[in-house]
Formats: structure tokens, C-alpha cells, sequence
């Protein structure tokens, strides 16, 4: 990945099978990743609507008490509580209100929604596996071994153990293909 880019252009713009290759390279950190790139987008959002909202009213930018009623910390964060709900649940409509009709901004919220979903589904995948091969499969991606101490705790060679590993992640991804696609209702092919 280059610098300039962001993984979730990478991700929007990559097939169902570089999708699944993203997420298992990221796999510990991957959740992580799409927090902090909602939490830009959140952060620009509220930005926009704050502007909106003051252009729209002619504010100058000063703030003017006008009621002692008001409760705006309380009102700020019930804002936010509600913006993180709906980024998260993808529910574009309530996101974008109040804010610049940007598609990018509706781009990202979705890839950020099928992030999450595919994230979901390869972790259904990973489930699928027998108990030896799931285990050792989720330490190597979680970071918490390395293929070396795998093989020690297994009693099995180096070679043995990264093939035994290379088949797992195969199977992780068939099924992850399939689970991604039936849930956006495309017809799986067999060769696959």
C-alpha cells in the first residue's frame, strides 16, 4: 500500500479476493483501522454540519447566548453518540444530513459497512475450521506466534506447519468467498 492511499480506497476499489487478502494481513489490527477512519469521517462530518447549520442561520461564528434553556454539551454528545450509531449501522441518509452532499463521503460509509460485514464474515469462516487448525490459524494472524513457535508447540516441522497453515487460510477463504457473496446475493461459481 502507498502512502497516499487510504486502505479503504484500496478496499473499495479491490475484488472479493483482495478484499480477504487486506483483511488477513490486517487481521489484528483490522477493526482498529476502519475505528480510526470512521472517527476521521466523523470528525469531518461534524465539521460540516456545524458550518451548515451556522451558514444557514448567517452566524457569524460568534457564539450568542439566546436562551439559558439550552443544554449544548449535552446536545453535542448526543450528537455524536447518534452519528457513531449510524456510520457504523451504514445509514447513510442520517449521516449525510446536515452535511455536504460529498460522494465521497457516501463511498466511505458504505466501504466502511461492507469492511465491517466482510470482517464478520471472515471470522464465520475462521469459525469453520476444526479446533487445532482454528487456533493455530488465529495465533499467526492475531500476531501472537509465529509459524517457528507453532511448529514447536505442535511437534511438527517448519515446512509441515506453513503448509498446514497455507491450507487452513484456503479454506478461510473459499468459505469467506461464499458467506461475502451470499450475503450481497451473488450466485457462486464452482470453480472457485
Amino acid at each position: 500500500m502507498s502512502a497516499e492511499e487510504s486502505i479503504v480506497k484500496i478496499y473499495a476499489e479491490a475484488e472479493d479476493k483482495e478484499r480477504i487478502n487486506i483483511i488477513l494481513e490486517h487481521f489484528d489490527n483490522f477493526i482498529m483501522l476502519i475505528d480510526l477512519f470512521e472517527e476521521d469521517l466523523r470528525n469531518t462530518l461534524k465539521e460540516e454540519k456545524l458550518y451548515n447549520k451556522r451558514a444557514e442561520r448567517g452566524d457569524p461564528g460568534v457564539r450568542v447566548q439566546t436562551s439559558g434553556t439550552g443544554d449544548p454539551t449535552g446536545n453535542e454528545a448526543t450528537n455524536n453518540v447518534q452519528l457513531a450509531r449510524d456510520l457504523q449501522s451504514g445509514n447513510i441518509e442520517q449521516v449525510m444530513r446536515g452535511a455536504d452532499e460529498d460522494m465521497k463521503h457516501r463511498d466511505d460509509i458504505e466501504t466502511l459497512k461492507m469492511m465491517r460485514s466482510d470482517y464478520s464474515d471472515i471470522i464465520k469462516a475462521i469459525e469453520t475450521l476444526k479446533p487445532k487448525p482454528r487456533a493455530e490459524l488465529k495465533d499467526i494472524l492475531n500476531g501472537v506466534k509465529d509459524i517457528s513457535k507453532v511448529a514447536e508447540d505442535s511437534n511438527s516441522g517448519y515446512d509441515a506447519t506453513k503448509h498446514r497453515l497455507t491450507r487452513s487460510r484456503g479454506k478461510v477463504r473459499k468459505r469467506a468467498i461464499c458467506l461475502i457473496r451470499a450475503r450481497r446475493g451473488i450466485k457462486i461459481k464452482t470453480e472457485e
